[in-house]
């Protein structure tokens, strides 16, 4: 029995999707209670522009209904809504002021019962009833992460010069949203076949503790890294166009680290089928919930120009 290849492969286990304004409220959330994971990578996605036709609005005992309008360029799609509620209160009706891309129902009193972003109601309204496919086109990923991980996406995310760029080039037809990611490692290690049982146990006892120390050897900063660079290099989003080849920049150490390490392979999944968003870019132009993403690092040359690092080690 023989190690065939030995690599980092991550699956994404806790995703978020808010917008810029939403970041100061989920950092203080996450210093106040420990509910949410420490997320270093992050993409910026654009997608069509959703608000309500407030008109269309009406309430009853047991349904909220009305209409959505998606825009795409200079034209718009109407999307009925039915949505069941459980309210006790009888006596409600609705906030719904211009842009009409937010909406809550108020008690008696004022008070906002129930509510959000028409883009983040439509998305949960499709999860039950199939009413939108929501479409993400993926123009930036990045990370933060500090000296010791102690530096989050939404911190990094709060004074951020491409966002800024982003937002000033943005049509009125589309929407910037942030995706946050958390991601866990798993550890695969694939070994061909050996006909003598008892060997194979020694072996693989051997190969085990091999892979293990290997392991040990890739820190939770260079996970971080191979994580970006995969996600880059498979969506090729526009933003992200001039790191494309000095990407890493030559003070980024670390990737230097992670070229040293040996891999053969890098692997990331993400599944974006919970949060009803189909992700694509200009390269990768069919939208999917699942992607599975994965570079073969068999020798230097294949390292070096995953991580652009040719300008690195001439």
């Amino acid at each position: 029995m023989v190690p065939s290849s030995f690599g980092i492969s991550v699956v994404e286990d806790f995703t978020m999707i808010l917008q810029q304004d939403q970041l100061e409220t989920l950092q203080k959330f996450a210093e106040s209670m420990n509910a949410i994971p420490d997320f270093h990578i992050y993409m910026i996605v654009r997608r069509p522009r959703i608000s309500f036709v407030p008109e269309t609005l009406t309430i009853n005992q047991k349904f909220i209904g009305g209409f959505f309008k998606i825009q795409e360029k200079d034209t718009y799609k109407l999307i009925e809504f039915k949505y069941e509620h459980h309210f006790k209160e009888l006596d409600l009706k609705f906030e719904c002021i211009y842009p009409y891309n937010k909406l809550f129902v108020l008690n008696n009193r004022e008070e906002r019962i129930f509510g959000g972003i028409a883009s983040l109601i439509l998305q949960e309204l499709n999860s039950k009833d199939g009413l939108y496919h929501d479409l993400s086109e993926v123009i930036y990923i990045g990370q933060s992460f500090g000296k010791g991980g102690e530096r989050t996406a939404q911190m990094r995310l709060q004074e951020h010069k491409t966002l800024q760029q982003i937002y000033a080039d943005n049509t009125p037809d589309k929407e910037i949203w942030i995706t946050l990611w958390s991601f866990t490692r798993n550890e695969l290690m694939f070994l061909s076949p050996s006909e003598d049982d008892s060997k194979n146990h020694n072996l693989f006892r051997k190969f085990s503790n091999y892979i293990g120390y290997r392991y040990e050897n890739i820190s939770f900063e260079q996970e971080i890294n191979f994580t970006e660079a995969a996600l880059i290099r498979y969506f090729q989003p526009r933003y992200n166009d001039d790191f494309k080849y000095t990407f890493p920049s030559r003070s980024h150490t670390t990737y230097s680290q992670c070229y040293k390490l040996g891999l053969d392979y890098v692997a990331v999944e993400i599944d974006t089928k919970r949060l009803n968003m189909q992700l694509w870019s200009e390269t990768k132009s069919t939208p999917k919930f699942k992607h599975n993403i994965f570079y073969e690092l068999n020798n230097n040359e294949a390292i070096k120009d995953f991580f652009r690092l040719n300008n690195l080690f001439q």
